[in-house]
């Protein structure tokens, strides 16, 4: 019985040892584990933290990049306002001559719209119809004709019924605008010559209020062997004129009257 008791406390005795050793290692197990968490623990820690620097050192290269960026974008909103300014200045100055050319221009148009205007007015003063005109008839036109020439075999050719009269002075007047026409051309023998310039001044006087006047072509024989085609013109007082080179001239005495057509 004793041995038994003894057996129990000695068995009890090391099952207290086998605690207190299961106990430490038990405790040293879990520090072993805790240690082993904490520097798993570390390591994540360590990498998240490099992680971190590695995204701060981008968004440190994106932050400069972006610097940069808007000091190029700075620089050149510069040379863009600059060049604006520039071009604003030159505009301002291509307006300033544009006005100054368009007062010169209408200056000058003006001035020529003046000029032409007088041109015009002069030749509307010139080509105006005569004045004191009075009327005659082919049967009288004839005898007249007749009376100064004799046109017994004389082409004569009297077209119309009715015909006015007016003074050598509104003919003369008429004419003056026909002499600036007459020293434009050079007078050339078989070229240019009188029957060019009677028939050019014919033509000029077959307009509305003077071609109803006495007035047409002639041809007269000056020699045996020449002839010298002018105008005709009958005034008020029934005298009968020629017209010579836009001039109005007596008729030479011993020129025959070859051919007349009015």
């Amino acid at each position: 019985m004793i041995k038994i008791n003894a057996d129990f406390f000695l068995l009890e005795k090391n099952r207290k040892k086998i605690f207190v050793v299961m106990g430490i290692v038990l405790v040293f197990f879990l520090v072993s584990v805790s240690v082993y968490s904490a520097n798993g623990a570390f390591a994540n820690l360590s990498n998240e933290i490099e992680s971190m620097e590695s995204e701060i050192c981008n968004l440190q290269n994106v932050l400069n990049n972006t610097y940069v960026e808007l000091n190029q974008t700075r620089a050149d909103l510069s040379q863009s306002i600059i060049e604006k300014h520039s071009l604003h200045d030159e505009l301002n100055v291509s307006i300033d001559e544009k006005v100054a050319l368009q007062n010169t221009l209408t200056e000058t148009e003006l001035s020529e719209s003046i000029e032409e205007n007088s041109v015009l007015l002069d030749k509307l003063i010139l080509t105006s119809p005569p004045t004191a005109v009075t009327k005659t008839n082919r049967s009288r036109l004839w005898t007249l004709m007749d009376d100064r020439f004799n046109l017994l075999g004389v082409q004569t050719h009297l077209l119309d019924y009715n015909y006015s009269l007016t003074n050598k002075s509104e003919v003369e007047r008429f004419l003056s605008r026909d002499l600036e026409i007459n020293d434009q051309f050079e007078y050339i023998t078989d070229v240019y010559d009188c029957d060019d310039f009677a028939l050019r001044a014919y033509g000029e006087l077959s307009i509305p209020g003077w071609s109803g006047l006495a007035i047409g072509i002639a041809s007269f024989k000056t020699s045996n062997t020449t002839f010298h085609m002018t105008l005709l013109f009958v005034d008020v007082d029934e005298k009968i004129w020629m017209i010579d080179y836009s001039e109005v001239k007596e008729i030479p005495d011993g020129w025959i009257l070859s051919y007349v057509l009015i």
